[in-house]
Order: structure tokens, then sequence, then C-alpha cells
């Protein structure tokens, strides 16, 4: 079986899916996205169509180290990384499609067969993805423009946003926060544990909530993670900038809410780092 061509898939509103076609008729789909950045992943995509046209495409880690020892000398970063995931996982899906078998099979098998799935929260109403809307390049906050509850508290109106989606019927939630990463500027502190107990005085103590601090300043994450233990979290989220896994021991010694991170390292060589530095807490 050999590759015979990627083709790009555009998902309304920002999406980017890429399908590998082969000579066998199996096809596999994958996602290489770069959130806010579709356009520059689809061209490494290109970039890197060449290196598997007439491949093998069930010799997946092969065709991995060929995608990532190209360009030069120039490894590894957000958007290389990101192109050679989504192409990654259409591989696996063509070689489960081909020997009959899910994917998971081939990984180990299943872990589990059910798992929780929390619902992003903002301090503006929840909106879903309609039919018919155009592909963009942007970030999905400004095509959508939902601007309601102007006038009302932040607290107010995620707390608002919390309601709404729980009578939707979910069950965990994570509410997210961009603070600033000055040390200038502390009041905004109040006003995200502020939002945080006011959704959970909204939804009680059946609906679980995780927050989400968006890569901060250290002494700020400190303050935070310890103001909103009471509010009994999930977890917390990327607490400090991503370059800086060598203080997120810090972090996660210092509460015990559960710490997440990892979002943003690209490539199994920053997880290894923070396995050495003791960042990771089971």
């Amino acid at each position: 079986m050999k590759i015979t061509g990627l083709t790009i898939l555009k998902v309304p509103p920002s999406w980017v899916w890429v399908r590998i076609d082969t000579d066998r008729g199996i096809s596999g789909l994958g996602e290489p996205y770069l959130e806010d950045h579709p356009e520059v992943v689809i061209a490494e995509v290109k970039r890197l169509e060449p290196l598997l046209i007439g491949e093998d495409p069930t010799q997946v880690e092969r065709l991995w180290r060929k995608m990532y020892e190209s360009g030069n000398g120039y490894r590894g970063g957000p958007v290389k990384m990101s192109a050679i995931s989504g192409i990654d996982m259409a591989l696996w899906d063509i070689t489960g499609k081909a020997y009959g078998v899910p994917v998971h099979k081939l990984l180990g098998g299943p872990y589990q067969d059910r798992i929780k799935v929390y619902r992003a929260c903002h301090d503006e109403p929840p909106y879903t993805v309609e039919p018919g809307m155009p592909y963009r390049p942007g970030p999905l906050a400004a095509l959508t423009g939902t601007g309601a509850g102007e006038g009302a508290s932040a607290q107010e109106r995620m707390a608002r946003s919390a309601e709404t989606l729980a009578e939707w019927g979910f069950k965990c939630l994570k509410l997210h926060f961009g603070p600033s990463d000055s040390l200038a500027v502390a009041a905004d502190l109040e006003d995200i544990v502020a939002c945080v107990e006011s959704v959970r005085r909204t939804v009680g103590r059946s609906i679980d909530i995780a927050v989400d601090i968006h890569n901060t300043h250290m002494s700020r994450a400190l303050s935070l993670v310890k103001r909103m233990e009471p509010s009994g979290l999930l977890f917390v989220e990327e607490p400090l900038p991503l370059e800086r896994i060598d203080l997120l021991r810090r972090v996660t010694e210092s509460t015990p809410i559960p710490i997440a991170a990892g979002e943003r390292w690209m490539g199994k060589w920053a997880f290894r780092e923070a396995l050495e530095a003791g960042a990771a807490r089971g």
C-alpha cells in the first residue's frame, strides 16, 4: 500500500483536517491544527507532502522521523509539530483500517470505556457552530461576535453562561481567564476569584469546575490557586508560561488542586523535562 496524495479540508469556522489517500482506496483523517494559525500549518503540511508520496502509510514511526528531521536541521516548533501531528493521526487511521482494528488496539487497548467531557465557559453566552458558516482563518471569538450581557458584571455573565451550560446537560465546565502577566495589575485577581465563586454558587457542587488561567506569572499563579482552593476545583490549567517547565513544580507543590499543563508543549521532550523536574504529580 502506497500514499498517493494529501488533501486539506477546511472546516468552518476555522478548523483544518488532512485526508491521506492510498492506492488501496483506504483513506485516513487527521487534524493538523494550531489555534489561530491554520494557514501556516496548511503550508507546512504541503511542504511535507512530497516526503510521503509513494511511502507505505503503515510505517508510522519511520515516516514521523522522516518528517521531523526534514528542513535543513530545523526540528520541532509549533507549526512543524502541529503539521506532523495531523499527518500522524491520519497514518494511524489508515493503519487501523488496513488491519481491520480500531487504532486503540494498535496502541495497547482501551484503558476505560467512558471519559468525562467538559465544556468551555466564558463571560459571554455559550455558542454553537451553525451549519453554513463560512471558513475563515481567524479565532472563533472574533467570528461569533457575542457581546450579550453587556452592563452585567463579569461574575454575573459567567454565572449565567454556566447556568445555561448546566441546563444543556454538561456535568463539567472549564472557566477561561486571561490574567495579565504583569505584576503591576492585581485587581483582576479579585475578579477572577469572584467569577469562580459565582459559578460555584450557581451550579452547586454536583457539577465539576476546572479553571484555565492561560500561562500567567508565577506569583500570580501561586496566589490564584491558593485563593481558589475553597471552590473545590477539578484542576487548574496552564498556570505558568509554557517555557517555564522548571518552575511548575513550585505550583504543584503549593496546592492540593491538580495542575494541568502541556497543552502547548511540542513533542515528547518537553514532557520528559517536566518529569525530570518533578513537575508531574500522580
